[in-house]
């Protein structure tokens, strides 16, 4: 299925069938509905689902929805394996959206699930994009670094007690959450990308970053991030046939 084709049907099945209800009673078509809404409301969620799909990494019969969890997964049992996408249909509380997701208002059950969905393929893309490109090396250098030296991140959802505990990958793991989820960002909306590295980069925001264990971006910062990931999401994969 390529979303693309559902990009001006705002009324098509999409959005109506992603409820928890429907997840339970009928899972094939909610996860049609999660793959159709990718191109009702993202920049690139869309592409990157086609574009991974044409290169083998993923299929539609690979990603699995679970009525009963709110956890969503993405995993790859071996080098020649499909990666599988375990959506969790399950609404988020409101205290973890808090948390997890930049300006958390914004999003009703439906984005929340969307949303969640693009993370997931945003972590296939990052493991199938260029080693050693500008991406990998702030990841390696910066956003691994800070996690490890500083107890500090790029990202709420990084920031998650689940990812903090040893037991589940610790500061590195914090770190892959991070860089995948500003990928993520980026996909779903570039403005929005640019509107949360303005909230780490903002003086007036500085004590909530504090309160919540994030980077405070030096001058020049922001535009320099948001260069690497536009680029990386461009040039080395995602666009390239």
């Amino acid at each position: 299925m390529n979303p693309e084709q559902y990009t001006n049907r705002e009324q098509s099945i999409g959005w109506q069938v992603l409820s928890r209800e429907i997840a339970r009673s009928n899972p094939d078509l909610y996860k049609t509905g999660l793959l159709t809404s990718l191109g009702q409301g993202t920049a690139y969620s869309w592409k990157a689902w086609d574009s991974l799909r044409q290169r083998g990494c993923i299929s539609s019969d690979r990603l699995i929805i679970d009525p009963n969890q709110a956890i969503s997964i993405t995993r790859k049992l071996t080098e020649r394996s499909l990666t599988t996408i375990t959506i969790g249909a399950v609404p988020w509380s409101e205290d973890l959206k808090r948390r997890a997701i930049f300006e958390d208002e914004k999003f009703n059950y439906q984005k929340e699930k969307r949303y969640i969905f693009s993370h997931e393929l945003a972590h296939v893309f990052f493991a199938n994009s260029q080693q050693g490109g500008a991406l990998h090396r702030f990841y390696n250098n910066v956003i691994i670094k800070s996690r490890r030296e500083g107890d500090k991140g790029f990202t709420g959802l990084g920031g998650l007690e689940f990812y903090k505990n040893k037991k589940n990958g610790g500061p590195d793991t914090q770190a892959l959450e991070d860089v995948v989820e500003l990928i993520n960002m980026y996909l779903v909306d570039p403005d929005y990308l640019n509107r949360y590295l303005s909230y780490l980069s903002d003086d007036k925001y500085q004590q909530s970053r504090i309160d919540n264990s994030l980077v405070s971006l030096g001058s020049g910062s922001q535009e320099s991030i948001f260069q690497i990931i536009m680029y990386a999401t461009f040039s080395h994969y995602l666009f390239s046939q």
